[in-house]
C-alpha cells in the first residue's frame, strides 16, 4: 500500500504546482495595458485640454515663399539643408533653394520607364538621397538630390507613406492587415507589423500621417480620429493621446467586393488630420477644418511626452508642412507659404 499511496502523493503535488503555475500566470495581466481587452480597441492614456491656446490671432496672409517656377499642384514640401523640395501632382518634385530659385527636378515623369512613376504618394529625404513612394507601380524609387535616378526597390503592397526610423525606412500599405513594413536603406525588406493601427478604424484609417520621435519611437495620426498614438519600432504602443474634437476612431461601414474580401469605408468628416511633423522636441500636427471658411490649426505638442502647448490657426486651406525653428513651410494652392511660430518659445519657457 506504501508505494500507491506515494504515487498519489506526488500526484498530488504536482497537480498543485501546475495549479499554482497557471494561476499566477493568469495573473500577471495583459502584456499590453493600453488595449481595451474585450473589443481590441486602445484607449487613450492621455487626453488634451478642451480648448486650444493661441500662439497669436488667426492668419489671415501668411507670407508667400516666391517661386521662380510654376507649380500645378503641391500638396507637400520638405525642407532638408536649407532647400525645398516640393511635391507637385502628379509626378514632380521639384527642388528649389531658400529664396525660391529652381534647382532641379527629381522626377523624369509619368511612365514606366526608368526614373518615371505612374504616381506618387510621399517623399524623404535622407543623406543626399530622395526615396520616393510609387503607389501604383509598387516601387520605392531612389534619386539623388540632383534628380538622377538610382535605383527602384519593389515592394509587394501598394505603399503609401515613407518616413525614417533609426537606420531603415518605414513604409506604410494602402489597406489593413500589415500596414507598416520596413525597409533598409539599399531596399531589403524586413519586418511587417502595425496590426495594433489597422484595429483601430477602417482600412483606410492606414493612410494617416507618420513623424519620427527619436531612433526608437513614431508617432501615426488617424486621418479622421482624434487620435495620435507613439509606438516603437515593434508597433507596440507606448502612448494614445486623445486630441481636440473627440472624434472616436470610425467604424465605417462593411461590404463584400467581387472576390469576396470585406472592404471597411470610412464616413467622410468636415475635420481632417493632413499632416505631422517633429522639429526640435516639438510635435507640430496640422488639421483642416473643412465649411465657410475652411481653415488649418497647427497644434504643438511636447514630442516625448506628448503634453499639449499651443496652437496657431490659419485661414486657408494649406496640405502638407514642414516646419524649421521659427516658422512652418506649408503647401497652397501654386505656392509655398511661410507661417511665423517663434512666439512658440514663449509658450514652451512657461
Amino acid at each position: 500500500m506504501y508505494p500507491k499511496r506515494a504515487v498519489y502523493v506526488v500526484l498530488a503535488v504536482v497537480i498543485t504546482l501546475i495549479g499554482v503555475t497557471l494561476f499566477v500566470k493568469r495573473d500577471n495581466g495583459p502584456t499590453e495595458p493600453n488595449r481595451q481587452m474585450d473589443s481590441g480597441k486602445l484607449q487613450p492614456t492621455a487626453i488634451v485640454p478642451n480648448s486650444r491656446i493661441w500662439i497669436s490671432g488667426p492668419i489671415d496672409e501668411p507670407t508667400r515663399v516666391h517661386l521662380d517656377s510654376m507649380l500645378f499642384t503641391p500638396f507637400d514640401v520638405d525642407l532638408v539643408g536649407g532647400d525645398f523640395y516640393i511635391s507637385d501632382y502628379p509626378t514632380k518634385v521639384l527642388r528649389f533653394d531658400s529664396s525660391g530659385r529652381f534647382i532641379n527636378r527629381i522626377i523624369s515623369g509619368s511612365g514606366s520607364a526608368p526614373g518615371e512613376l505612374l504616381d506618387y504618394n510621399d517623399i524623404e529625404v535622407i543623406d543626399r538621397f530622395v526615396y520616393v513612394v510609387g503607389t501604383n507601380s509598387r516601387v520605392i524609387s531612389k534619386y539623388s538630390i540632383n534628380g538622377v535616378h538610382i535605383e527602384n526597390y519593389p515592394v509587394s503592397f501598394l505603399p503609401s507613406k515613407i518616413f525614417p526610423l533609426g537606420d531603415s525606412l518605414i513604409v506604410s500599405g494602402v489597406g489593413a492587415g500589415s500596414p507598416l513594413h520596413t525597409l533598409s536603406l539599399d531596399g531589403k525588406t524586413g519586418l511587417s507589423f502595425g496590426d495594433l493601427i489597422a484595429q483601430q478604424g477602417s482600412a483606410l484609417e492606414t493612410i494617416g500621417r507618420y513623424a519620427q520621435v527619436d531612433d526608437e519611437t513614431f508617432v501615426y495620426a488617424s486621418y479622421r480620429a482624434s487620435y495620435l498614438i507613439w509606438l516603437d519600432r515593434f508597433g507596440n504602443a507606448k502612448r494614445i493621446l486623445q486630441t481636440f474634437g473627440k472624434r472616436p476612431f470610425p467604424g465605417g461601414t462593411t461590404f463584400s467586393s467581387d472576390k469576396n474580401v470585406t472592404v471597411f469605408k470610412a464616413p467622410d468628416q468636415a475635420v481632417k488630420v493632413f499632416d505631422l511633423e517633429e522639429n526640435n522636441g516639438l510635435l507640430w500636427v496640422s488639421t483642416i477644418v473643412g465649411g465657410e471658411p475652411t481653415y488649418t490649426i497647427y497644434d504643438a505638442y511636447n514630442a516625448l511626452s506628448g503634453e499639449y502647448i499651443a496652437s496657431q490657426r490659419v485661414n486657408k486651406k494649406l496640405l502638407g508642412f514642414d516646419v524649421g525653428d521659427d516658422e512652418i513651410f506649408a503647401a497652397s494652392d501654386t505656392s509655398i507659404v511661410k507661417i511665423d511660430i517663434s512666439k512658440i518659445h514663449t509658450f514652451i519657457a512657461n
